[in-house]
């Protein structure tokens, strides 16, 4: 959507990412079956990332990571992402001690 935005203006882009959209549920089959195709945009709220970390803190939750990255192997972690199929998040981290093999 952004790159709409980006690659057309403010004006065009909307109206770019409005047939997107249309042309997303007439593609999909969606609209004859009942259903939509819907965008969302998302924002990190100070209040939910407190209480996630809260969480991970009393064990409620795990998140699972697949391999911690040194800052200097980020274009390895660049690489592994792109290659898709990851089993958990990859982490880059400035502590040289905390990294996985």
């Amino acid at each position: 959507m952004l790159s709409n935005t980006d690659k057309f203006g403010l004006v065009g882009g909307m109206a770019q990412n409005a047939l997107d959209l249309a042309l997303a549920n007439i593609k999909s089959g969606a609209v004859a079956k009942g259903a939509t195709v819907r965008w969302g945009f998302f924002l990190p709220v100070a209040a939910g990332i407190s209480e996630i970390n809260d969480m991970v803190s009393e064990k409620k939750i795990k998140p699972v990571v697949e391999k911690v990255y040194s800052f200097a192997d980020m274009p390895a972690a660049f690489e592994r992402m792109s290659g898709g199929h990851l089993r958990g998040k990859l982490v880059v981290t400035m502590d040289s001690s905390k990294v996985t093999n």
